[in-house]
């Protein structure tokens, strides 16, 4: 699921192009009308463990809030800390805190 989320907010590299000796990354992400507000980033469609596409919306609370005030780096990359728990399988909760990675393009 963050996975999902992070390609279609923030983007996730998929491959690399080659350009003579230089290897950049193929990034890709949703278009800015389909991540821009909060309104689009609840209707973010994901895949259930049953194979049922549901919005993110039906399995949080997406807000905007406050967040951290500074960039962290790791290995030369930019990340953002995600707050969430998992109760079960199938519902998740805030509360534990995962790194969700962004390269920032």
């Amino acid at each position: 699921m963050q996975d999902a989320i992070q390609t279609a907010v923030g983007g996730n590299a998929l491959t690399q192009v080659l350009q003579g000796e230089r290897r950049y990354d193929l990034v890709m992400r949703y278009l800015p009308k389909y991540r821009d507000t909060k309104e689009a980033i609840a209707d973010i469609r994901l895949l259930s463990p049953s194979g049922e596409r549901v919005s993110l919306a039906q399995l949080c609370d997406v807000a905007v809030a406050d967040g951290a005030s500074e960039v962290y780096r790791e290995g030369n990359q930019r990340y953002v800390a995600i707050k969430y728990g998992v109760r079960d399988e199938t519902s998740v909760a805030p509360s534990r805190k995962r790194s969700g990675r962004s390269t920032g393009r």
